[in-house]
């Protein structure tokens, strides 16, 4: 009988541009395991690891143009038949894109999250959401696509928002979350794309947004050891760019 070779997907890691939500690829992005560079196959979006094993380990990503990620592989928080990770990755030396980006960087004592939505947007609304079945149902005139994976709801009037994942697109207006939504809302509060920064090592903060050359204002949402804060930053005025 010939000899049959069975191999074992270990993990499935989606690379996503955080400015845009585009997929990053490329023969020159490198992966490491605990610091050891890993092969890695490219199939439909994802850079596939096969016979690694399926034990918890740190994964490094060094791609061309963007800051080096790390984080931690944590195989109980993946589903067993298809262990798969999303990585937002920000902007760095070499970046090309065809428009700028504006930096928020710094130390916070003990930050751990960083995260921003771009203020005053109103393309897209809530109207309702049902709780039990975690379906959100949006006005959305312009039909955008909302073909990201991790948004947030903004109260505008608070000047805070609260970050949410889609885990099903059910059609143009209705989406199924990953949760419940939690706080009070109005039909005029806006859905917007969550753009994730780095917090750490050493209490050290980057978030780099795209300029779009109109208004450069963002809400930034952070946790350093309490509940979280937020802070709406004008790139347009250098003394708001920091964090307390």
């Amino acid at each position: 009988m010939p000899t049959q070779l069975r191999h074992t997907l270990d993990l499935a890691v989606r690379l996503l541009d955080t400015t845009s939500g585009m997929l990053v690829t490329g023969a020159d992005v490198a992966l490491f395991r605990d610091g050891k560079r890993v092969r890695h196959m490219e199939k439909g979006g994802h850079l596939i690891l096969i016979d690694t094993g399926r034990t918890d380990f740190t994964l490094t990503v060094q791609a061309p143009g963007y800051e080096l990620h790390t984080s931690a592989v944590c195989y109980e928080r993946l589903d067993r038949g298809l262990p798969a990770l999303d990585l937002h990755l920000i902007p760095g030396p070499g970046y090309r894109a065809p428009v700028p980006c504006l930096t928020l960087s710094g130390r916070c004592p003990g930050i751990t999250s960083l995260t921003a939505v771009r203020a005053g947007e109103s393309a897209c609304l809530i109207r309702e959401f049902e709780p039990r079945k975690r379906i959100l149902t949006l006005f959305n005139p312009h039909r955008l696509e909302l073909d990201r994976v991790h948004y947030a709801l903004v109260n505008p009037d608070a000047g805070t928002y609260e970050p949410f994942s889609i885990v099903k697109r059910i059609s143009d207006h209705e989406f199924k979350l990953d949760h419940p939504l939690e706080g009070e809302f109005g039909t005029y509060f806006p859905v917007c794309p969550l753009v994730f920064g780095r917090a750490g090592p050493e209490d050290t903060y980057c978030l780099r947004v795209r300029d779009s050359g109109t208004s450069a204002q963002w809400m930034v949402r952070w946790e350093a050891g309490g509940p979280p804060q937020f802070k709406t930053v004008d790139f347009r005025r250098p003394e708001t760019v920091t964090l307390p």
